[in-house]
């Protein structure tokens, strides 16, 4: 028998079983994975995972407001609302905010910057911290040779997980990163490494979070041939950060480091910078704000947030995650990824005019391929 599954795969291989098998009873589905994964895993456990999968709560995005510290101003235009499960935190416009006037600008917790930025990085072209680009030779650290604008740079990114990375287990993880092209690897690397010199579990914690087997769920994609490379990865980061064990809680765990990819997936904007401010901004199909990169110098670190049009008071502010120029049906197909059902006016009103479904098209295209 193979090791006892977590809690994470055995709710992933308990959710493929239901879709193909939907009328097995408890004591069906344990032969089945007996069969299938080499698993003993016992009824009551079964019963306890199938009652969660039913509720949905497991495979509802959690999420919870920044602590105070971590956000460097909150602009009294705007202010943070609980709207509660399953949409959990999001802004809300304070006061009237006129179009084409900033509402804040913020630097990342941390950034895992897209990859031509990070071989820049790599090769001395760009600091290492804020992504500031050289026109010269950069300031370098003594043990890796990571380059910087200057060794205020380097003190900023020793004291919050740079020493960490300097190890060969911490390059080796970073380089695995790299080969893979797996950015939420790498930035769950930068905040894991921050944590654990910064003890700030609690900013990490209020990232909105969703496992990457329950990702997998929501897109009906087959997980199971990305379980040995996630297997593989925890490996890798356990010898990375062995030595910090203490301060790594629930992301010492395989379902912990599960949670953290998921975290980083939902979280990340864009160009790879984790920012707690911005985190709290919920998607829509039309936003009323927008994200840019306005800095020259740390144009892929620094955000601006500016407002697409007027915004009075009450009203949510929103950005989107997707390409708004899709049609319907891929939208939602995208969305699946970060865990809902959009529901905003925009999705709503083409719905109601005719939009077809995604599971209407899937539908459409089995009967035609003749498959059951």
């Amino acid at each position: 028998m193979s090791a006892s599954p977590s809690d994470t795969e055995l709710r992933g291989a308990l959710a493929q079983l239901k879709n193909a098998y939907p009328t097995l009873g408890v004591p069906k589905l344990r032969i089945k994975l007996r069969e299938e994964q080499s698993w003993a895993v016992s009824e009551v456990r079964i019963k306890k995972i199938l009652a969660e999968n039913a509720s949905g709560n497991p495979l509802v995005p959690v999420s919870h407001p920044m602590p105070a510290s971590a956000i460097a101003v909150l602009p009294s235009s705007v202010h943070v609302k609980i709207f509660g499960p399953p949409k959990g935190k999001g802004l809300v416009a304070a006061q009237d905010i006129q179009s084409g006037e900033a509402l804040w600008e913020e630097n990342p917790w941390i950034i895992a910057p897209e990859w031509d930025l990070y071989d820049l990085q790599q090769q001395g072209g760009a600091c290492a911290h804020c992504s500031t680009t050289f026109r010269r030779s950069g300031f370098p650290c003594e043990e890796c040779g990571d380059a910087f604008c200057n060794r205020l740079c380097l003190n900023r990114a020793r004291e919050t997980g740079h020493r960490i990375m300097c190890t060969k287990a911490g390059r080796a993880l970073l380089s695995y990163a790299r080969q893979n092209t797996w950015q939420a690897l790498h930035a769950l690397v930068k905040a894991t490494a921050r944590i654990a010199q910064t003890h700030e579990t609690d900013v990490l914690d209020a990232f909105a979070t969703l496992g990457m087997e329950e990702r997998y769920q929501f897109t009906r994609a087959d997980a199971s041939s990305m379980r040995s490379v996630w297997r593989q990865a925890f490996e890798l980061y356990l010898d990375a950060f062995k030595n910090n064990i203490k301060q790594l809680g629930e992301l010492a765990t395989f379902e912990g480091f599960l949670k953290g990819l998921g975290k980083m997936s939902l979280n990340l904007e864009s160009h790879g910078g984790l920012y707690p401010l911005h985190s709290h901004i919920n998607h829509s199909c039309e936003p009323n704000i927008s994200v840019r990169h306005l800095h020259q110098q740390t144009a892929l670190a620094r955000i601006t947030i500016l407002p697409k049009r007027d915004i009075p008071k009450g009203e949510e502010l929103t950005i989107t995650y997707i390409d708004p120029e899709l049609p319907y049906a891929r939208r939602k197909q995208m969305l699946a990824e970060w865990g809902f059902d959009c529901q905003c006016t925009r999705c709503v009103r083409e719905k109601a005019e005719g939009a077809p479904d995604l599971s209407e098209l899937e539908s459409e295209l089995k009967a035609g391929l003749g498959v059951l």
